[in-house]
């Protein structure tokens, strides 16, 4: 969902340099916001919401990335609480 070029250049993220790490730590985020979403980040067609999923992806990479980084689901919540991705209701 997020590739290198993206993180660096519309995120202008700094944290993570080596594309093998980058690559490894992008799909645990992506799998972190898939569960917190219960899969519904992966069908979005809207584009704001994608763009604020991929702003998620990235934050959470650095976060991955930092010995001393927030919660995770304070990350999620924060970005994607207002969206409705994350309503566990039917």
């Amino acid at each position: 969902m997020v590739d290198y070029k993206y993180y660096r250049d519309v995120y202008f993220g700094e944290q993570v340099e080596d594309g093998n790490k980058f690559n490894r730590l992008e799909a645990k985020a992506e799998r972190i916001v898939a569960q917190h979403t219960f899969g519904r980040s992966e069908k979005l067609k809207d584009e704001k919401m994608l763009e604020l999923v991929k702003i998620t992806i990235c934050e959470l990479i650095d976060n991955l990335d930092s010995p001393s980084g927030e919660l995770d689901k304070l990350i999620v919540r924060r970005n994607l609480i207002n969206t409705g991705l994350m309503y566990a209701g039917f």
